[in-house]
């Protein structure tokens, strides 16, 4: 009896190794570190347009990808490192569609922004630019909020005495009251 004892415990050791190992697995694969960018070309009646050239630009190390629009004008880069990108598109050859650049495009963690891109008539020698100013673009795909922190707000509010710590961040996004206790607060 004793050495079915110690084969049952062994082979519970070895089941909850293989449990562990697997959901450490699973938690390394989950985490993303990108973010996305999507959109659909359309013309300024919301007709979309097929077959424009887009390419987003990383200002900073001058990397840049290309695709087109599809039969439906969508287009989309994946993983994208976050930062701020300009998007330029090009409208299909023979098209009276001037070329439209938008600028300061925020890419976030693990977000998709939606980009508006709507190409104006005119010569495909013009060019309209756009610039979104760095604004948060709407996640459309989550039912989540969410807001960023600049380096300065972080180092501020996060060593204040109240003893919350990061918790204090969230108070100065909109609509994000206190509870009245330490923590995040509450949605109103």
């Amino acid at each position: 009896m004793g050495v079915n004892l110690l084969k049952f415990r062994r082979l519970g050791q070895v089941g909850i190794a293989i449990v562990v190992l697997g959901c450490g697995g699973l938690s390394i694969h989950a985490q993303v570190t990108t973010g996305t960018v999507r959109g659909v070309v359309k013309d300024e009646t919301g007709a979309v347009i097929p077959g424009a050239t887009v390419t987003i630009t990383d200002p900073n190390t001058k990397t840049s990808q290309t695709a087109e629009s599809s039969s439906g004008g969508e287009y989309q880069f994946n993983n994208l490192l976050v930062g701020t990108y300009t998007i330029t598109v090009q409208p299909p050859s023979g098209s009276n569609f001037s070329t439209l650049t938008v600028n300061d495009v925020l890419v976030r963690l693990n977000q998709v922004a939606d980009v508006p891109t709507v190409l104006q008539p005119g010569e495909t020698t013009a060019s309209v630019t756009v610039s979104a100013g760095g604004a948060e673009l709407v996640d459309s795909t989550t039912l989540n909020l969410s807001k960023d922190f600049s380096s300065r707000q972080v180092v501020d509010l996060a060593q204040t005495g109240q003893g919350a710590g990061i918790y204090n961040l969230s108070l100065i996004s909109p609509n994000v009251v206190s509870s009245g206790g330490v923590g995040p607060g509450c949605k109103r």
